[in-house]
């Protein structure tokens, strides 16, 4: 399940990252924490959503690699973490 959150959360980020250097909104730097704040940092509400959302997604993903135990229901934040990430991934799609 840790892998799960892991993965879900790779298939956002890439996305994100891929989609800031196409669009030449970030073209340095394509650390987690960049491509995230850059989304969060534009005008609209849903670039604001997907930065903010991803953010939290990584942190999400960081306590499933590192924490020992994980604090919390496992399998529900792994339910949680795929969803969120297909919206994600789905929003950045959408995005113009």
């Amino acid at each position: 399940m840790r892998t799960a959150i892991s993965r879900a959360y790779y298939a956002a980020y890439h996305s994100a990252a891929h989609f800031v250097r196409w669009q030449g909104i970030l073209t340095t730097g394509q650390s987690h924490w960049a491509v995230w704040r850059a989304l969060s940092k534009r005008l609209s509400i849903e670039h604001v959503w997907i930065g903010r959302s991803g953010d939290e997604l990584k942190r999400l993903r960081v306590r499933a690699e590192y924490s020992l135990p994980f604090l919390g229901d496992l399998p529900l934040a792994t339910e949680d973490a795929i969803t969120q990430a297909r919206s994600l991934v789905e929003a950045i799609r959408r995005l113009p």
